[in-house]
């Protein structure tokens, strides 16, 4: 089964992208990664990378 497909999955939508921008990326908790407008074609980030990402983020 695809990960972007999994019941429980909760996808957020970048800060980045506003209100009515057709350039959408969206993100689920485990490091997928997916364009807003192709929601069937996603990728997956490593975890140990994911968390490195988001710490680095968060700390800007």
């Amino acid at each position: 089964m695809n990960l972007h497909l999994r019941p429980w999955s909760t996808w957020r939508k970048s800060s980045f992208s506003g209100a009515g921008q057709s350039e959408c990326v969206e993100v689920a908790p485990w490091g997928e990664v997916r364009d807003s407008k192709n929601p069937d074609s996603s990728f997956t980030i490593p975890t140990t990378s994911w968390r490195y990402f988001t710490v680095v983020l968060k700390s800007q």
